[in-house]
């Protein structure tokens, strides 16, 4: 349900408000002539009801319009009066994180605790007794508790605070761990939909949110669990091919796995989707270097960075990586986007058309 419904009733308001208006005239004339003062005071009694109405709403507003002064007043404000919406509670959370990162208005240690609480009780509200079925429910507040856990968790791992910071981690496992049974069932009833309607299997891609496997990631990553940290970035991959982070999770597993040809090759694959991010070169520079390829392929002129192509094992990763873009791409049913970096590779780096149909 909506925690702003108001807005929904800005235009069926109208005839109210008519019905009101003429209900206040009829009732300021009906006073008027009982009254017994100079043959000007049915006028005053006339308009004085429509004039104390609007004072009192004219001053009802000017009240609600401190609630607007930002978010974190908006979401204060709409907790107060919404006690029992899961979704007060989750965007009042994301307000006080947003507020104390922008504003510095508390440490950020006792915002994401204050942060935390308030996603707590979201969930809370999100999970009575008997429970809501499984289609029914929503994954948004999993996401944000599972963020919010791991940040938790990075503010211990820093003060050296390790045995919590892992318990963090793992709490941040668990909700993300039901946001992705929540996100395939999704997927699974968009799909059943789709096939219903006659849309050949073929056709049908796989959906959902990337945020649920990018948090996952993350959090693998935070505690060295490389294997899960892989799957989570590869189903990143498939379902967003154009979201870097998936590439940079598999690459860091692939890395820290000790398979390091298979981390350039996931670095460069992020780089032909966002070559503005400076850290696929340092990350392509200290794979390198683990593959005791020297000089080092990464070649820097000035301000401007680009790889050795001349390089055999070089090039064959940087037409692997290509043909890894292009096919998650196909996979993910966006043939346009799959043809348009494929032209790309081809014109700007030289790859090879025939290794795309390998």
């Amino acid at each position: 349900g909506s925690i702003m419904a108001e807005r929904f009733l800005y235009l069926p308001s109208i005839g109210f408000c008519a019905v009101a208006a003429l209900a206040l005239c009829r009732l300021g004339e009906a006073l008027g002539s009982f009254t017994a003062w100079s043959p000007a005071s049915p006028g005053i009694i006339h308009w004085m009801l429509p004039v104390i109405a609007i004072s009192v709403l004219g001053f009802r507003t000017f009240l609600r319009n401190a609630d607007w002064h930002d978010d974190l007043s908006l979401w204060k404000s709409t907790v107060a009066a919404s006690p029992g919406s899961f979704k007060a509670h989750m965007a009042y959370g994301d307000a006080i994180w947003t507020d104390a990162q922008q504003n510095k208005s508390k440490s950020l240690e006792q915002a994401i605790d204050e942060t935390i609480m308030q996603e707590e009780i979201a969930l809370s509200i999100l999970e009575p007794e008997p429970p809501i079925p499984l289609e029914s429910q929503s994954n948004s507040v999993y996401l944000r508790l599972g963020r919010y856990y791991r940040i938790k968790g990075e503010f211990l791992d820093g003060s050296g605070r390790q045995a919590e910071a892992r318990r963090f981690y793992q709490k941040s496992l668990d909700v993300l761990a039901k946001a992705q049974v929540l996100d395939r069932l999704a997927n699974q009833v968009s799909r059943d939909f789709k096939l219903r309607h006659g849309v050949p299997p073929e056709e049908i891609p796989d959906s959902g949110n990337f945020l649920v496997y990018q948090l996952l990631g993350m959090t693998y990553s935070k505690l060295g669990q490389w294997e899960n940290c892989e799957t989570a970035g590869r189903s990143l991959e498939h379902i967003a091919p154009g979201q870097p982070l998936g590439y940079q999770l598999v690459g860091s597993a692939y890395f820290n796995l000790g398979r390091y040809a298979d981390a350039a090759v996931q670095f460069i694959a992020g780089l032909l989707i966002d070559s503005s991010n400076s850290d696929w070169w340092t990350n392509l520079s200290t794979t390198y270097g683990r593959l005791g390829v020297h000089p080092d392929p990464v070649m820097k002129q000035g301000t401007a960075i680009s790889l050795n192509l001349q390089l055999p094992a070089v090039r064959q990763q940087l037409n692997e990586a290509a043909v890894l873009v292009v096919r998650l791409f196909e996979e993910a049913k966006q043939f346009e986007s799959a043809r348009e970096f494929q032209d790309q590779f081809i014109k700007q780096y030289a790859v090879a058309g025939s290794v795309f149909s390998k």
